[in-house]
Parts: structure tokens; C-alpha cells; sequence
């Protein structure tokens, strides 16, 4: 076993290089996740192509769940495209 000196200054900046490194780390790979995109019922409709009253059944039946921000629906772009390409 091998024994080293540091000092109290040395270690403090040690473990402040690690700590940057590692926060480094975390926020990269935080920004370079996929952030969901909302899109506006009209959008999310004509995206679809199909009507308000097909959207309003499809909430219901829960196929498409959107959003609410104060009154007004949004729907996630990135589950639109995943229903799509289940075929529902």
C-alpha cells in the first residue's frame, strides 16, 4: 500500500475538479435529451389530418392525451408520431 501526502488546498482543488467534471457531465447529457415538443390542437389535427370531433374521441378514449395549459390543449408531437407509427 502506497501512502500520499496532500494537502488540505491540494485535495479541496482535487475535489473540486471532480465536482466540475461530473457537473460537466450531468448538464451535457441533460441538454442533449429529447425535449417534448407541444403542438396546439389545430396543429395536432391538421398534423393528423382529421377532425376536432376525432381528436375529442380519441382524448376520451385515451389514444391521444393532451396537455392542458389553462383552458387550452396541447398535444406531445413526439406521442402523435409514436401513435402514428402504431397504426392507431
Amino acid at each position: 500500500m502506497k501512502l500520499i501526502q496532500v494537502t488540505p488546498s491540494e485535495l479541496k482543488e482535487i475535489f473540486n475538479e471532480l465536482l466540475d467534471t461530473k457537473f460537466r457531465e450531468f448538464f451535457n447529457s441533460y441538454d442533449n435529451q429529447q425535449k417534448p415538443e407541444f403542438i396546439s390542437r389545430t396543429e395536432a389535427k391538421e398534423l393528423l389530418n382529421v377532425s376536432y370531433v376525432t381528436l375529442n374521441n380519441w382524448n376520451r378514449k385515451e389514444i391521444l392525451k393532451p396537455s392542458y395549459i389553462g383552458n387550452k390543449p396541447y398535444y406531445n408531437k413526439q406521442q402523435i408520431i409514436k401513435q402514428l407509427s402504431k397504426g392507431n
